[in-house]
């Protein structure tokens, strides 16, 4: 518990630690799709800025009912943190049409990448791929 009698222990035993800040858990809430509807959970990363050793962006596709119905990855090369976001975005609205959904839900947690999105300030590159 990092408490100051765990140290004094730790110390006595000789056994190596470090002092780690206290975490207090938060809440975290997570609702299914409606039922004519999927939910699809982005996510990109790349190693680096842009990532020198590779990236890539993933997707986890939900139905109404919180089954997987389907995830997919897929690695792109040298690229930004953001683009990798952004890909991940792309390839997983691809991927929904091509299975004739009409409703998709989508949850990412880059706010610069929703935001483009919203707002429809795209990287011109990926304008092509979005329309």
């Amino acid at each position: 518990m990092n408490c100051a009698e765990d140290v004094v222990i730790l110390e006595y035993f000789r056994v190596q630690h470090r002092c780690m800040k206290f975490q207090h858990p938060i809440k975290c809430f997570w609702q299914p799709p409606e039922s004519n509807e999927i939910q699809l959970c982005c996510d990109g990363a790349a190693r680096g800025n842009p990532g020198t050793s590779g990236a890539g962006a993933g997707v986890v596709a939900r139905d109404y009912s919180c089954n997987v119905i389907g995830a997919l990855d897929i690695g792109l090369g040298v690229t930004t943190n953001y683009l990798a976001e952004l890909y991940g975005i792309i390839i997983g609205m691809e991927w929904a049409t091509r299975w004739g959904v009409r409703r998709i839900c989508i949850h990412s947690y880059s706010y610069s990448v929703v935001e483009a999105f919203s707002s429809s300030n795209l990287p011109w590159f990926s304008r092509r791929m979005w329309v």
